[in-house]
């Protein structure tokens, strides 16, 4: 590699690294990723297919690492299709299937975080990415739960009228605020910025 030494590699030697270093390397073509480690259209497809199988609420396991993986294929048919517009095709299908199996997900996580329940052994099928939606959503259902079901009533008051009205129907006198939206309430009308 020139005047360039990378520590006490050899060359055709696998090593571990922390993957923004490998990119890295891949990019410069100091290195290359394994093979088991490539995502390819037909192991996308795979994974679609047991997505999408009838009936299957289950979330199965991907590799922790699956959306890097997507993101690198996808990148890849990219370039491959800037120089050879055949390969169109594959890049299609590739986003078509990414989103499908995200979309898929994405529901089954949803309804894992609305139903209350952890289940470790469904959780432990969830790439990292997959864990913080899973969170954040619970988080978000846990916090709407406790605001409608755990508190009293806060002492808003909700006029009849609707809560918001057209600019031109307005007058000073509406209990709505004529620049902002507004919620009326019992001290008056609460701007919203």
């Amino acid at each position: 590699m020139g005047d360039r030494v990378l520590g006490p590699y050899r060359q055709g030697q696998e090593v571990e690294i922390p993957l923004w270093i490998a990119t890295h390397f891949v990019h410069m073509g100091y290195a290359r990723f394994r093979d088991e480690d490539q995502l390819t259209l037909n192991t996308l497809s795979t994974t679609h297919y047991k997505e999408t199988l009838p009936g299957s609420r289950q979330i199965p396991k991907l590799p922790k690492n699956f959306y890097f993986q997507v993101r690198r294929l996808l990148r890849d048919l990219k370039s491959q299709e800037a120089k050879d517009r055949t390969k169109g095709r594959d890049l299609d299908k590739a986003v078509s299937l990414s989103r499908d199996i995200a979309n898929i997900r994405v529901k089954k996580i949803a309804s894992l975080s609305a139903s209350g329940e952890q289940p470790a052994e469904l959780t432990s099928n969830l790439t990292a990415e997959e864990i913080a939606l899973y969170n954040n959503m619970r988080a978000a259902i846990d916090a709407w739960k406790k605001d409608i079901l755990g508190r009293e009533p806060t002492g808003l008051l909700l006029s009849s009228e609707p809560l918001f009205q057209r600019r031109s129907s307005r007058t000073s006198s509406d209990p709505i605020c004529p620049s902002k939206w507004a919620r009326s309430t019992a001290n008056g009308p609460i701007g919203l910025q």
